[in-house]
């Protein structure tokens, strides 16, 4: 009995150290994305990406609604935090690499929480990490995150970008 539980603890440390890899001392950074997994905080990221599987008909969709003129900013905190929000934005990203986004237009600000200075909080109101906006021309237009969350979670991250990419074309 004593064998299992020192196994449980085990277990359980390990869990724990692997949600939080460093990121206390953290100050809000503006990353691209080849660097994101690098960043302080954000080890978990390419595994998360890895493991997403989007719809490929949404992909497709979301390809022909996408204009040069759209961007996204992502805005997330620099652990796992181990809930299911916190796979919003590796869901989104993998969502963007399927699509074949030009990044140069999309910005990545890991931010310690959603009151961290950050060089966009003149245009930008972060409620809650992660968010992930539709930006046109600068501005936000759509918020995916406050979407999905408003609906209890029961939408797909791809399902709510082609959503935001319709309604700005109309």
């Amino acid at each position: 009995m004593i064998k299992y539980i020192n196994a449980l603890v085990l277990l359980v440390a390990m869990f724990v150290s692997s949600c939080s890899d460093g990121a206390t001392d953290f100050t809000t950074q503006v990353m691209d994305r080849n660097s994101i997994s690098q960043t302080a905080g954000f080890t978990w990221f390419d595994m998360k990406v890895q493991v997403y599987k989007p719809s490929l008909s949404i992909i497709e969709d979301i390809k022909a609604a996408n204009k040069p003129e759209y961007s996204f900013y992502f805005f997330a905190a620099p652990s796992c935090s181990c809930d299911s929000l916190q796979d919003l934005f590796p869901n989104a990203v993998k969502v963007l690499d399927e699509v074949g986004i030009n990044y140069a237009n999309v910005k990545f600000i890991a931010m310690k929480n959603e009151n961290a200075d950050n060089p966009f909080k003149d245009n930008f109101l972060v409620n809650q990490l992660p968010e992930v906006f539709l930006v046109i021309n600068g501005l936000p237009e759509y918020s995916i995150a406050d979407t999905i969350r408003t609906r209890n979670y029961k939408s797909s991250v791809e399902s709510v970008i082609l959503e935001a990419l319709i309604n700005a074309n109309k």
